[in-house]
């Protein structure tokens, strides 16, 4: 449900854009015949003001200010902020089943300056498995 919010939000905010296309991961095979991939790190790609963009939406049903993001969103989030050639941004949707109370935000990467800023010292997760 996040990313389809975030895709009409994109639709109103850059009419002249392909956000269809730009929509990458898995989810968009719910609505387009077009397949996705959810192992890129991010849910849209866009270009523009010649920048590439990619965007990661977290959404919750409630607005807890806090999301996870899983090791290909962490390295493409990474990766962004160490070259400095694309930006990469966590769009954020609170209240997700409540259109009333629903909000947008754009948080900044979790590992650029300006969201060290924001969320302090990034946090990584690590899981392991491993057999008999």
């Amino acid at each position: 449900m996040g990313e389809c919010a975030v895709y009409h939000w994109l639709t109103t905010r850059f009419p002249k854009k392909d956000i269809e296309s730009s929509w990458k991961s898995k989810n968009r095979e719910h609505l387009y015949a077009e397949a996705g991939s959810d192992s890129l790190g991010y849910d849209y790609h866009l270009e523009y003001d010649r920048r590439n963009w990619f965007l990661e939406v977290k959404a919750s049903l409630q607005n807890p200010m806090v999301f996870e993001m899983g090791e290909t969103e962490v390295d493409k989030a990474k990766e962004c902020a160490i070259l400095g050639k694309s930006e990469y941004s966590i769009i954020y949707v609170s209240n997700i089943e409540d259109p009333s109370k629903m909000k947008i935000l754009v948080l900044p990467n979790p590992f650029s300056e300006e969201g060290k800023k924001v969320f302090g010292r990034p946090r990584e997760k690590f899981r392991y498995s491993f057999g008999e």
